[in-house]
């Protein structure tokens, strides 16, 4: 997939689908990065990795996105986010700083490996 503002490339090794965003996940890009998620996961995939490196713009609608595409991974799968670039890092802490219970959903059990 490719925007003017976000590029995802997916790689498939084995059971292990690894999705590649570099630009901004934001309000604009969130529905055609959750489309793309949604066509590349299915349900032999054995572990989900997001990797965020490239990301240089993360909104609130960005990290829902990345919540969402959590469930559209198989039952029992793991997901792991490797590499958060600078900018993710900053506002996925503050939105967790914010939060006022503890986390629940799809995030809740996601690992990250930095």
């Amino acid at each position: 997939m490719d925007t003017d503002d976000l590029t995802v490339k997916a790689i498939r090794d084995g059971a292990v689908c690894t999705l590649i965003l570099v630009g901004d996940l934001d309000l604009l890009t969130a529905g055609e990065f959750l489309q793309h998620a949604a066509r590349v996961l299915d349900e032999r995939i054995e572990r989900f990795v997001l990797d965020l490196a490239g990301v240089t713009f993360l909104d609130c609608a960005g990290i829902r996105a990345l919540a969402i595409a959590t469930c559209f991974a198989p039952g029992g799968c793991p997901v792991i986010i490797r590499s958060l670039s600078p900018p993710a890092r900053r506002i996925i802490n503050q939105a967790a700083s914010r939060a006022t219970a503890p986390t629940v959903g799809p995030l809740s059990g996601v690992r990250s490996v930095l």
